[in-house]
């Protein structure tokens, strides 16, 4: 009989941080491969290093297996999702809610107007996952300038089909 696994939502420990791009590659290894400009891309240390440091980066284990990470921005009164991955191989165990759920605690407790990201609109585990968590696709005229401009850096780098999302809190 095997025992029920544990999800802990936390701040990462700087050993922990060279760990993260293997979880991004594999990650991005399900995404088809014209769909990225560079699927073995990873954020660069010195960007986890300082979202450390300012406590924007959370990663996700399962019991002591590090399986996924969210990078949080902040852009008052937003805060941003600029990136979240899950290792696929803990995919489906609710690894991806868990931190998402957590981007929006913390959104609420920094007292931000909401939670954006952007995303791509036609793969079932982006915007429709976005969407089930209650994020909206918002038109590019009505989007706050900082998601205006990290779709137009996305553009730039060759990807398509990005939208804008945003969960606003009451």
């Amino acid at each position: 009989m095997t025992g029920a696994t544990s999800l802990q939502i936390r701040k990462p420990t700087a050993d922990e941080l060279p760990h993260l791009a293997e979880i991004e590659r594999a990650a991005a290894a399900l995404f088809p491969p014209e769909r990225l400009p560079d699927p073995e891309g990873t954020l660069p240390i010195a960007e986890l290093l300082q979202a450390q440091a300012d406590g924007h980066l959370f990663v996700a284990c399962l019991d002591t297996t590090l399986v996924g990470f969210a990078l949080v921005q902040r852009h008052n009164p937003y805060l941003h999702l600029l990136e979240m991955s899950v290792d696929p191989v803990f995919g489906r165990r609710g690894v991806g809610r868990g931190l998402l759920n957590h981007v929006l605690d913390t959104g609420q407790q920094l007292a931000a107007q909401a939670v954006t990201l952007t995303t791509f609109e036609d793969i079932a585990w982006n915007a429709p996952f976005y969407a089930s968590a209650g994020f909206t696709k918002i038109d590019e005229s009505a989007l706050p300038l900082h998601v205006i401009e990290h779709l137009q850096n996305e553009r730039s780098e060759g990807l398509t089909q990005r939208i804008g999302m945003m969960h606003c809190f009451q």
